[in-house]
């Protein structure tokens, strides 16, 4: 790919960016038998299939329960597939554009009002969601994105609303932080709250390369892939949340930029080695829209080494 036109302080944060991701090397050796990492629900890879059909069950009684016509008595939207730079309907060929939201109802006061990466997308949480869904379906809403989710509980009833209502669902693997002190998540009591993450190093750090990229991360990263990837209406996995943002090692905002790209080569590549087992869910990453956006677009977008994992792909 040719890159596009940059200034002369551009190219040197270019070129500072791709030095430094080719020194990090793969985490961890792919070449083992798919979602072999051990899951906080403890789902076996060989059930990986079963445990598909039964969420497929569960929706199909939803529907059937809920007096829904025979036609849609599967409750499953087609998966969204990715062709080039856009998004496609897997049934139909037609070309897939998101009507969404960011989905994060933090309340106004109490212990949860300064959290924020709690799951609130957990079925336990169904009085919350619930009537939400409601309200996006009739608002024609198609698609919302969960910054970060808990890969150790159940998402099989809110995944199956999302479905019958219509709603793809964009997955973030990262979990957000403030403090890693514990591995439990609340609101400080102190004058200034702040928050304290129930997940150590489940995020790129704004650190320099290659220590912005914590072995957690992909640990965890492993996790969420294998909780959501059996959902037909999951849209897809972000591997960040506008990392060009974290400056404190750079006023640029390209620091941890191969942390990021590393990690979605780690991700791509695992979801390449679970293809047999549930469906390749497309990869890419959410980035703050600020300059230089053009730069940013084809960083994450241009292989690397001829790699195609590289790449995200949207």
């Amino acid at each position: 790919m040719q890159p596009l036109t940059r200034t002369k302080s551009q190219n040197v944060i270019w070129e500072v960016a791709r030095v430094a991701y080719q020194g990090i090397d793969l985490l961890t050796d792919h070449s083992s038998t798919c979602c072999s990492v051990t899951k906080l629900r403890e789902v076996p890879a060989p059930l990986k299939m079963t445990f598909s059909r039964r969420i497929r069950n569960l929706c199909a009684l939803t529907a059937l329960l809920t007096a829904t016509t025979v036609h849609h008595a599967n409750a499953w939207l087609p998966p969204v597939i990715t062709k080039g730079n856009k998004f496609f309907d897997s049934d139909t060929g037609l070309e897939f554009r998101m009507k969404g939201i960011a989905y994060y109802p933090r309340p106004n006061s109490g212990e949860l009002a300064d959290v924020s990466n709690y799951d609130w997308a957990a079925d336990e949480h169904e009085a919350i969601w619930k009537p939400h869904l409601e309200i996006m379906k009739d608002l024609g809403v198609n698609t919302i994105r969960l910054y970060s989710v808990d890969p150790s509980v159940s998402h099989d009833k809110f995944m199956c609303a999302c479905s019958e209502a219509g709603i793809y669902v964009l997955v973030g693997i990262t979990a957000p932080y403030v403090l890693q002190q514990t591995n439990f998540c609340y609101a400080s009591t102190l004058t200034h709250s702040f928050m304290v993450c129930r997940c150590k190093n489940c995020s790129v750090q704004d650190l320099e390369p290659p220590t912005c990229y914590p072995q957690e991360l992909f640990t965890r990263g492993q996790m969420v892939y294998n909780a959501f990837a059996v959902y037909d209406n999951t849209l897809g996995f972000s591997v960040g949340n506008e990392n060009n943002l974290q400056v404190k090692y750079g006023a640029d905002g390209t620091t941890t930029a191969p942390c990021v790209k590393a990690f979605l080569r780690d991700m791509r590549s695992y979801a390449a080695s679970c293809s047999g087992a549930v469906r390749q869910v497309p990869m890419g990453l959410d980035i703050a829209d600020i300059p230089p956006r053009w730069q940013w677009i084809s960083y994450y977008d241009c292989a690397v080494d001829d790699d195609e994992n590289t790449r995200a792909e949207w």
